[in-house]
């Protein structure tokens, strides 16, 4: 985006409200390509934790791959409740 487009907007007598919906107009295309980006990089970790950590249960079992396993489930209190210890004791 230009730096300028900002001013541009302003100067052509919009307000704030419509200067911020020009602006997020403008940088939908590099909003959507961050948000890809950062769900490609979760989807990877899920993926090469499962591929190293294994999933046996009782022997390899890593957070993440928890968390991933008992949300499909659906037992949503059993996958948050790893990582609520792991808080508790970091802190």
């Amino acid at each position: 985006m230009p730096r300028n487009l900002r001013l541009q907007v302003l100067a052509l007598g919009a307000t704030r409200i419509q200067m911020v919906w020009i602006l997020v107009k403008e940088a939908k295309l590099p909003l959507l390509a961050g948000v890809m980006a950062g769900f490609g990089g979760v989807i990877s970790e899920v993926g090469a934790s499962i591929m190293v950590g294994g999933n046996i249960q009782g022997y390899s079992r890593v957070l993440t791959t928890a968390t991933v396993m008992e949300t499909s489930r659906g037992n949503l209190d059993i996958a948050i409740e790893p990582s609520s210890k792991r808080i508790k004791e970091a802190s």
